[in-house]
């Protein structure tokens, strides 16, 4: 009788005592088996479900099994023979390809073993040991299996253990993001699919003693990343755990070879520390340049204390600062995009109170959600944008790798301003939860605010439960107001439909006072057709005590409450008035129940809509 999965598992551990864990057909583990592999019987049985094939974790298990492989050009059997290395009789068994075999022996006890692929010139012979894993191919096991010692050549002793480094402390003392040919051409050898973890080592190595000394070690690690989980994204981990490694790697190296560097003899009076020669400095003048090595250091009293300059704002009343990137967050349909176009149409025209008053600029806006002719430029059109000043891209665009040309290009045409809508959408490939992640990918924007001297103004949605802390209620990481200079945010009072704007963070003066705001329904000339279509304009209102959280936090509150009773009546409305126009609901609605608590409860009723007299009316669904 055939047996499943489960049970040749089960067979595995309770005879062998081997430490297993469940793979896909594709072969890629479906558990974090470096951690999670077990030879418990009762964790087994909750593993596997019958779909899987089985992974052993050689190095629990006490084995070191020879992999030998006939494919991709490579013949195992035969470079094992022309070898003249001896192989014991052993448990064996045809990997499911009918290519390959596994010898499967006894791991000495007295040394720490790991794999190796192509060992010893052996073209398509590998060992997994230590830290390595096989996939399964045998029967059930009905008794203890019997298993030849490990011959000499197939134990490869571990190297020196290396630490892992702290990864994001590596990353932030980079010195400038540009990334040398040289390193490029390093991640180029990199494969686009899983390798073993030695010769992952063996690859990113090299490329982290060449970014030692801080020059493009983010765009370094994150190519390097992307390339190699291209198509193997489970791999992530290992990658990184690999890449931290080499770090500690890399930093021993360098040091021992400092410390191995002969010294001359030094003069008299000198003092010695571990080889390091240390003199006495001299008291030297402001913005004398010290140097040790390539490091370079000067006394802060040449550096001059300035003030800040402001995109909209002043540094009494807070604002946009320039040089930063600034966040402005709200939840779907507060405004933000509308606010973003119009401080682009006010920079073009040199309207905005602050450091660019009456000094028209240049902006790019760069959008990937809403449609540039239907809706980005009328926006513009609608909110009085000098169209010759405001610029969108024409070419797609990825941060990752074209940053430096998108500095370039604003320099070219001296833009000031860049508006990226929303910012999560040019962040691909980064896991916006995962703090040090969106830091790196913050760091890009910020460094071309920077470079252009100017400002980056990205929009980031709030999340569903935000309440009066809008910074940390932003959607994702918190690292998106730690990062940002700024953070500004938009909400609608569902109370009575008021808007506000507000600011939440300003690391470079006092939070501005929260403004009301509205939103004009503006008639945009349709290009060659003599038509008119309706676009909202951003127009600035008094200010007042009502800010953005505090709107955000009694949407909540009213919204538990209100979305219930607001279905109710607007059932029985339409279930009387089938129908009707939107804007009779609402008028029938007032001092009942908002607007948006209406456009909530046709949702959640899914009610029908359509166009008469360009007027929406709704009726419930039979």
């Amino acid at each position: 009788m055939t047996q499943t999965t489960k049970e040749i598992a089960l067979s595995l551990a309770e005879y062998a005592g081997w430490y297993v864990f469940p793979v896909s057909q594709a072969g890629k583990p479906l558990v974090k088996w470096s951690t999670e592999a077990t030879n418990d019987p009762a964790v087994i049985a909750t593993m596997f479900n019958g779909n899987e094939r089985i992974g052993i974790h050689t190095g629990l298990s006490g084995l070191v099994v020879v992999d030998r492989d006939n494919k991709h050009g490579k013949n195992g059997f035969k470079a094992l023979v022309a070898s003249g290395k001896p192989l014991p009789a052993t448990m064996h068994y045809t990997s499911r390809s009918g290519r390959g075999r596994h010898d499967l022996f006894i791991a000495p006890t007295d040394i720490e073993c790991t794999v190796g692929t192509d060992v010893h010139g052996m073209q398509g012979v590998d060992i997994r040991a230590g830290v390595g894993m096989i996939i399964y191919n045998g029967k059930a096991l009905s008794h203890a299996p019997v298993l030849a010692h490990a011959p000499t050549w197939t134990i490869l002793p571990k190297q020196e253990s290396h630490l892992p480094a702290d990864l994001s402390m590596w990353l932030s003392e980079e010195r400038n993001p540009r990334l040398s040919p040289a390193v490029v051409k390093l991640i180029a050898a990199i494969p686009t699919q899983g390798v073993s973890n030695g010769d992952l080592m063996a690859l990113i190595t090299p490329i982290v003693s060449a970014l030692w000394w801080g020059d493009g070690r983010n765009r370094g690690y994150r190519y390097s990343l992307q390339r190699y989980t291209k198509y193997y994204p489970t791999a992530r981990a290992a990658f990184e755990q690999a890449w931290s490694k080499a770090i500690t790697r890399v930093d021993a190296d360098i040091w021992q070879q400092l410390e191995d560097t002969p010294v001359r003899t030094p003069a008299a009076g000198t003092k010695l520390h571990r080889k390091t020669v240390h003199t006495t400095p001299e008291l030297k003048g402001a913005g004398t340049e010290n140097r040790f090595g390539k490091l370079v250091s000067t006394s802060t009293e040449s550096a001059k204390v300035q003030s800040a300059q402001w995109v909209w704002g002043s540094e009494q009343q807070g604002g946009i600062p320039v040089g930063a990137l600034t966040i402005i967050t709200g939840k779907p349909g507060d405004g933000k995009s509308t606010m973003c176009r119009w401080l682009a149409a006010c920079i073009t025209q040199g309207t905005l109170p602050g450091t660019w008053a009456s000094k028209p600029h240049h902006v790019l806006y760069l959008h990937a959600e809403e449609s540039l002719g239907h809706m980005v430029v009328p926006s513009l059109v609608a909110n009085g944008a000098d169209r010759t000043r405001a610029h969108v891209l024409k070419t797609p665009f990825d941060p990752t790798t074209d940053m430096d040309e998108l500095i370039g290009l604003c320099q070219h045409i001296g833009v000031k301003a860049v508006f990226v809508d929303p910012l999560t959408s040019y962040m691909s490939g980064v896991d916006t939860h995962r703090n040090s992640e969106v830091r790196d990918a913050l760091k890009a924007w910020s460094n071309l605010a920077e470079a252009i001297d100017g400002a980056v103004i990205g929009i980031v949605h709030q999340t569903k439960s935000g309440g009066s802390d809008f910074v940390s209620g932003i959607n994702g990481s918190s690292a998106f107001g730690e990062v940002a200079r700024a953070v500004l945010a938009t909400a609608v009072d569902a109370a009575d439909e008021t808007r506000v704007v507000s600011q939440g963070k300003n690391s470079l003066g006092p939070l501005m006072q929260s403004r009301e705001f509205t939103l004009d329904i503006v008639a945009v000339p349709v290009d060659d057709t003599g038509k008119t279509k309706n676009m909202p304009a951003f127009r600035l209102g008094d200010l007042t005590m009502r800010s953005a959280g505090e709107v955000f936090n009694r949407n909540k509150r009213l919204d538990r409450g209100e979305s219930q009773t607001a279905k109710a009546w607007l059932r029985d409305y339409l279930d009387t008035n089938p129908w009707s126009f939107k804007t009779d609901i609402v008028q029938a609605a007032k001092g009942l129940y908002s607007q948006i608590a209406l456009e909530k409860a046709s949702q959640a009723l899914k009610v029908q809509s359509k166009y008469v007299d360009r007027k929406i009316q709704w009726a419930l669904r039979e």
